[in-house]
């Protein structure tokens, strides 16, 4: 909303309302719904509620398609990262991350996840959730005729934060404050957010 040129923001846009698109980003959003259901709500109602008090912004996609509040394209033609923390993501948020492109997942394009020494085949069409502000994470790069693009999503914690102090920056929101609302209690709430898949 606030950090694009024209041209930029006119390309976005005509991105996000294209059919193909707005159907993978309601399928990355599905899949957060029924791994993280919990976690999907705050998420979707933190952006209701952020919409409905600076109804100036325009979200990425519809809320009903998507309760995420950001949205990158990594258009290739060969994305790869290098190991990295999303740091400004909330810390028990997640992160989805979409799969497109034209390359054999058994050769290239697995995911990497550091912290948890694991390497993870990550193929077209598959989207992998993940807490990116705490898991470095990176990909392997794929062959040399091969392209792979990626889509994510995922929502700022300072969203998070702007809205919970109503509408009020951290300093502004401390300076008001009980002690309760600032002793930790919302890291401990968050966590309990989570879902656990059992073994």
């Amino acid at each position: 909303n606030l950090g694009h040129t024209h041209k930029v923001k006119t390309a976005l846009d005509k991105l996000c309302r294209n059919w193909a698109v707005m159907r993978v980003a309601g399928y990355m959003n599905g899949c957060f719904k029924v791994s993280q259901p919990d976690l999907f709500n705050l998420y979707g109602t933190t952006l209701r509620d952020l919409l409905s008090r600076h109804p100036q912004l325009r979200p990425n996609f519809p809320p009903e398609v998507s309760v995420f509040a950001a949205t990158n394209f990594n258009m290739g033609p060969q994305m790869v990262t290098i190991g990295h923390y999303d740091l400004k993501n909330l810390g028990w948020g997640m992160c989805v991350v979409f799969a497109d492109g034209n390359f054999n997942h058994k050769l290239g394009g697995h995911l990497i996840l550091w912290d948890l020494w694991m390497v993870v085949e990550f193929p077209v069409g598959s989207c992998i959730i993940l807490l990116s502000a705490l898991i470095k994470h990176a990909n392997v790069p794929i062959q040399p005729d091969e392209s792979r693009y990626s889509f994510t999503q995922y929502t700022v914690a300072g969203l998070f934060r702007w809205v919970a102090n109503g509408f009020k920056s951290d300093m502004a929101f401390s300076e008001t404050a009980l002690s309760e609302a600032l002793d930790g209690q919302w890291r401990e709430r968050g966590l309990a957010l989570l879902s656990t898949i059992p073994a």
